[in-house]
């Protein structure tokens, strides 16, 4: 089986710093936790306000499906809403983080989740991006002005599904398709 080249145009995905994203109403600790990659790189975000959330503005994102994903872990809440605003439409997905359940899709929203253990979920959204553009990846952390999310891993690719994990320090990468080769030898009995 191969797969195509794929692009994580997230541009850190393992450090998630005001550099390349902003937050609203959040008070990020760096390498707090062991993320799934097994190295003390989670991100702890904490809410201070109202509307608590992460905010990347991805430009330049094709018109065509899209997937979203991250590795998210529960802290002090279980709460874990993504929303990707394109044009003028939110697209959301509501994620447990104590059960990797979800709830909550907008039309046309497919979510994923995968268990990672230790707690961690690799959670995500696709959806048919009508118009290429600009489209706003958010991250509610809480349903209220409390609690908090460990996140790691963010992605962002051109595809229906997402790959595994392409790791980024500070801008894209692409990873080439995957390719296999086979060794076959004709024998008779």
């Amino acid at each position: 089986m191969c797969i195509r080249d794929r692009t994580n145009t997230a541009p850190s995905s393992g450090y998630l710093a005001p550099i390349w994203y902003t937050y609203s109403n959040i008070s990020p600790t760096y390498n707090n936790a062991i993320s799934p990659e097994g190295v003390n790189n989670a991100t702890l975000f904490e809410a201070t306000g109202n509307n608590p959330r992460f905010n990347y503005n991805a430009t330049g994102t094709p018109a065509g499906y899209n997937a979203y994903s991250i590795f998210a872990k529960a802290g002090t809440s279980s709460y874990l809403k993504i929303r990707i605003y394109d044009s003028s439409t939110n697209h959301d997905a509501v994620f447990n983080l104590t059960d990797g359940s979800f709830s909550g899709l907008t039309s046309g929203v497919v979510a994923f989740g995968e268990d990672y253990g230790n707690g961690w979920f690799r959670v995500g959204i696709s959806y048919n991006q009508t118009n290429a553009g600009t489209a706003y990846t958010q991250l509610y952390i809480s349903d209220t002005s409390v609690g908090s999310v460990y996140l790691y891993g963010l992605q962002i690719e051109q595809g229906s599904y997402p790959t595994s994990l392409i790791p980024t320090y500070g801008t894209s990468v692409t990873r080439a398709m995957d390719s296999a080769t086979a060794s076959v030898t004709n024998t008779t009995s």
